[in-house]
């Protein structure tokens, strides 16, 4: 399922302190239902949100 909305974020986008300094990295920022997430080359490019426990879920996959 595909939908496109205006994201409307509970606070600043962040990055892994750890992160490389050529910003090849994904930054994620909350909101109301999950969080948002985007390419830190790309600030005003797409922006993937994951809603709800997708992203607890994909937390655990990485982990």
């Amino acid at each position: 399922m595909s939908a496109e909305r205006d994201l409307v974020l509970s606070g600043p986008f962040r990055k892994a302190t750890r992160s490389n300094a050529d910003h090849a990295c994904v930054e994620v920022a909350p909101i109301a239902d999950g969080v948002a997430t985007r390419d830190s080359k790309a600030e005003r490019g797409p922006t993937l949100a994951i809603v709800g426990s997708s992203w607890d879920a994909f937390l655990s996959f990485w982990k």
